[in-house]
């Protein structure tokens, strides 16, 4: 059954806050299941609750527009429940799915953070206040298609041990804030990302596992990832580890919006093509990389093996070395 946020009170007029009746719409869709609409039109809100069994869906013309106050997004942090123990945690987000199952968002409409805005930028602060575009956290069945994405507080998405995600289609762009990656993917399994096109300031595909479960059985193709940091990235965080993950058919290339260097005032290279990283120990193991093109990098291949003795989270055991194994990088 479908349910019109229009029905529920939503207004687009630019002013209104429309958090509390597109919550309204899928809590009535997660009774018993059911697609929510987001029609044409800019629809402001903070932050809203997927429930399981649901579908948010944005029709084409749709725009659902975070707004700039960071009160509109409550914290809950996932270092509070044992999820993460390495450097960061986003405790703020606009989209959000926790313990659910069977849950979806589809296109062809818009989710735009308006993360550029003054009330988005607390580089002093690390990420307070700066909420991610999406984050679904010990989720399952996760489906996310045909969305464009724009201009999160800092990271676009972060799939934080998730089981059963499919990711297609995504055209992503993340500009005008600190740490804009465009995809993270953190200590989850099962995942299959298609045809996606990204374009982030920091890194655009990236694989973490800031807390003890590993990146596992992972497939990645036909994706268009333009970056001014990483293209792909394994890391920094390695807690878990990253095991039986397939990129294939990619192409790497700088971000359309250059950042300048004295050196390449056109917009520097990507730094780095593809990253591996294990540094905060766990098992790298199993990873294969195919006909991947790499386009102006400084360095198209980097593999790093170390301890850094980064820690954010007080009182935790020592992590130790990883390792790193059967990484395979070929044409």
């Amino acid at each position: 059954m479908d349910y019109l946020i229009t029905d529920f009170g939503a207004v687009s007029d630019g002013q209104t806050v429309n958090t509390k009746a597109i919550q309204a719409a899928l809590d009535k869709a997660g009774e018993l299941g059911g697609r929510v609409i987001v029609p044409p039109g800019e629809w402001l809100c903070g932050t809203i609750y997927l429930r399981s069994h649901t579908e948010l869906h944005l029709q084409r013309g749709a725009q659902l527009l975070g707004t700039n106050n960071p009160e509109d997004y409550p914290k809950d942090c996932p270092v509070e429940a044992g999820l993460v123990v390495s450097r960061r945690a986003f405790d703020r987000r606009m989209v959000y799915g926790c313990d659910v199952e069977d849950v979806a968002i589809t296109g062809p409409g818009t989710i735009d953070g308006r993360g550029g805005c003054a009330h988005h930028k607390f580089p002093d602060k690390g990420h307070e206040g700066r909420p991610n575009n999406i984050q679904f956290v010990k989720c399952k069945g996760v489906t996310v298609r045909d969305v464009r994405l724009r201009h999160a507080g800092s990271w676009m998405q972060q799939y934080l041990c998730c089981e059963d995600v499919h990711l297609h289609g995504l055209r992503v762009w993340n500009h005008g804030n600190h740490t804009n990656d465009g995809l993270d993917i953190d200590g989850s399994k099962d995942v299959r990302v298609s045809d996606c096109d990204i374009d982030s300031h920091d890194d655009a595909l990236v694989f973490k596992s800031t807390g003890p479960s590993p990146c596992e059985n992972i497939m990645v193709t036909n994706c268009r990832l333009r970056s001014n940091c990483h293209g792909i990235k394994f890391g920094t965080e390695s807690v878990g580890g990253f095991m039986n993950i397939q990129i294939s058919n990619c192409v790497i290339s700088p971000s359309r919006v250059p950042a300048p260097l004295v050196s390449h005032p056109e917009g520097r290279p990507v730094i780095t093509g593809c990253a591996l990283e294990c540094t905060d120990g766990g098992v790298m193991r199993n990873i294969n990389i195919s006909n991947i093109i790499v386009e102006k990098v400084f360095t198209p291949i980097f593999v790093k093996l170390g301890n850094r003795h980064d820690r954010r989270v007080p009182d935790e055991n020592f992590l130790g070395a990883g390792e790193i194994e059967n990484i395979q990088i070929s044409k």
